[in-house]
């Protein structure tokens, strides 16, 4: 069977990730029963719970090995709405073709529309989120 590349067949798979990704660290994790929920999956540390926006990327945008995530999240036929702290505390977001995750509090870029993520850049504006699964973890 051929597996399913519309938009939400391919978020189902990385918020799946995700969850995986999180059980191997140590967490628990739960999902919204609704999809209307403005988070994807709530994380929980034993100590407090977090909602988190799950997002992947699969093609670079431009030549330099950039990926663009949208910081928006989509209202249906609704259109859509920037992701704030109101709906959730952090970004997780997956570059595809490396494999490599990104937890970024969505502080950091709740005031924009999108955002570059650039895995073979040491260095660069994103890099201190790259892996950083321990944010999860704090109180």
């Amino acid at each position: 069977m051929k597996p399913q590349t519309t938009p939400y067949s391919l978020g189902d798979r990385a918020e799946c990730a995700f969850m995986n990704q999180l059980l191997a660290h140590g967490f628990r994790v739960s999902r919204p029963y609704s999809g209307a929920s403005p988070y994807d999956v709530i994380v929980d540390n034993g100590r407090r719970l977090w909602r988190v926006q799950v997002r992947s990327v699969g093609h670079e945008f431009g030549r330099r090995g950039y990926f663009r995530i949208s910081a928006f999240r989509r209202l249906g036929t609704r259109g859509k709405q920037r992701i704030t702290a109101q709906h959730a505390d952090f970004i997780a977001a997956l570059v595809v073709p490396c494999a490599t995750w990104y937890i970024i509090p969505v502080g950091v870029c709740a005031r924009q529309t999108s955002f570059l993520l650039c895995p073979d850049l040491p260095g660069s504006k994103f890099d201190r989120y790259r892996e950083a699964w321990h944010l999860l973890d704090r109180e």
